[in-house]
């Protein structure tokens, strides 16, 4: 199905855990955010 929307407003629509795909869950914060700053260290 295509829409036709502001992809910010779209992706409101779409609820935690539609697909049955690995990449799909709710993942660690603080992990994540010690890869984004580790750049910014060196």
């Amino acid at each position: 199905m295509t829409y036709n929307e502001d992809c910010l407003e779209g992706m409101k629509k779409i609820s935690d855990g539609t697909t049955d795909c690995s990449f799909d869950k709710r993942i660690s914060f603080a992990p994540m955010w010690e890869q984004f700053l580790r750049p910014l260290r060196q």
